[in-house]
């Protein structure tokens, strides 16, 4: 429009020679395969958890929860277990994010 038609001409060349690198897409299985004898096969992939088996890997997980990283929803906490623990340890009030309360109850038969 401004009358500099040689330069933009050579721009329009310079932009045509700009090297787009090609992308490389995995190719895809076919998740669904049917035989000739009317079956199917089928693939699904999944991943499989192994839980935390030694202190350190507990401790990391359980680190890992306390950041935010990993969600609390991932851990079921056993009342049963920590009832045991209350009492073999003799706890009362709060201690470690639970609180244990000695609690009476009577029975008339």
């Amino acid at each position: 429009d401004k009358g500099k038609v040689e330069k933009a001409e050579a721009l329009l060349d310079r932009a045509e020679a700009v090297y787009v690198e090609p992308v490389a897409v995995a190719p895809t299985v076919e998740k669904t395969t049917r035989l000739d004898s009317g079956g199917t096969v089928s693939t699904k992939k999944d991943i499989e958890v192994v839980l935390p088996e030694t202190p350190e890997d507990i401790r990391a997980l359980c680190a890992a929860i306390g950041s935010g990283s990993v969600p609390y929803t991932a851990v079921n906490f056993s009342k049963a277990v920590l009832k045991a623990f209350a009492k073999m340890n003799n706890l009362s009030g709060r201690h470690y994010g639970c609180t244990f309360k000695e609690v009476s109850t009577t029975v008339i038969r």
